[in-house]
């Protein structure tokens, strides 16, 4: 049972920093962060043109599904760590609808939220 605890919580942390990502920074209408010192990596300004282009389509975005291929790493009792793999859906519908569902190796499981409250089967 404690390794079903470790594997719902880190797919499901998984799952929020996905979706939240690109939610939280559209949401907000943060002023874009400062330029950084000419000392980082050069990124050619098509790649940020493109970058802005599909923040702006998911932004704009009623709503949206994707599906994940993911890998879990978890210590077994010898110390070696387990490799397991994981299947996820993701249907999100704003502003305030959520379903996620995770399945394949790890324990499987669904997460839905409707702005009124959080299950998790």
């Amino acid at each position: 049972m404690k390794m079903h605890r470790i594997l719902t919580a880190a797919s499901l942390a998984g799952i929020l920093s996905v979706v939240q990502s690109p939610v939280v920074g559209m949401a907000a209408d943060e002023p874009p962060a400062p330029k950084r010192a000419a000392t980082n990596a050069y990124i050619e300004q098509t790649a940020l043109d493109q970058l802005k282009r599909m923040s702006e389509t998911l932004g704009a975005a009623k709503a949206l599904t994707f599906r994940t291929s993911n890998t879990v790493e978890v210590p077994a009792k010898t110390g070696q760590y387990l490799t397991m793999f994981a299947n996820s859906e993701i249907a999100l519908e704003r502003p305030n609808k959520l379903r996620a569902r995770v399945t394949c190796e790890v324990p499987n499981f669904d997460l839905t939220y409707n702005h009124r409250r959080l299950c998790a089967e």
